[in-house]
């Protein structure tokens, strides 16, 4: 998304110094790094890039679970991707939901994830089976999605 935005002339579209520094380039293993895990969130929260999507990361379980160096907390790439970022403007609500819903699954329903960091289990499979997620599977555009489940909970 960033590279089809710079492609079409959006002159605030990052380039790839925005991501991983100019002069200061480090692997992603240097605690320094604009790319490391702990530091991922405030690269891509810098400002006129994702300021609202870091407001609401900052603090949330996820980021706290990186910050306390939990290594399968994730941080924005772990969901989003690196550089094969895709458009967040998908049309179809259901699409969306169903896609967030299989997201969040990958990780919350791994038994040795779930067991490894004492998480509640079967958090994918109760809320599919639940009212929401199936009016979700049923076609519902208007069902709570495991996003906005997520929100409740946290």
């Amino acid at each position: 998304m960033h590279y089809k935005a710079l492609l079409e002339g959006d002159q605030n579209a990052p380039t790839c110094s925005n991501c991983h520094g100019a002069h200061e380039m480090e692997l992603a293993d240097n605690p320094d790094s604009k790319i490391n895990k702990k530091n991922i969130a405030n690269t891509c929260g810098q400002s006129n890039c994702h300021v609202d999507q870091l407001k609401d990361y900052t603090g949330s379980i996820h980021q706290i679970g990186v910050s306390e160096d939990n290594k399968d907390a994730p941080t924005c790439n772990n969901c989003h991707g690196n550089h094969g970022i895709i458009s967040k403007d998908i049309d179809n609500k259901l699409e969306k939901s169903n896609d967030l819903i299989n997201l969040c699954s990958n990780c919350h329903s791994s038994v040795e994830l779930t067991e490894r960091n004492d998480l509640p289990t079967r958090v994918s499979e109760t809320y599919k089976e639940s009212f929401h997620g199936l009016a979700t599977r049923g076609g519902s555009k208007e069902a709570a999605t495991a996003k906005a489940v997520t929100e409740i909970i946290m």
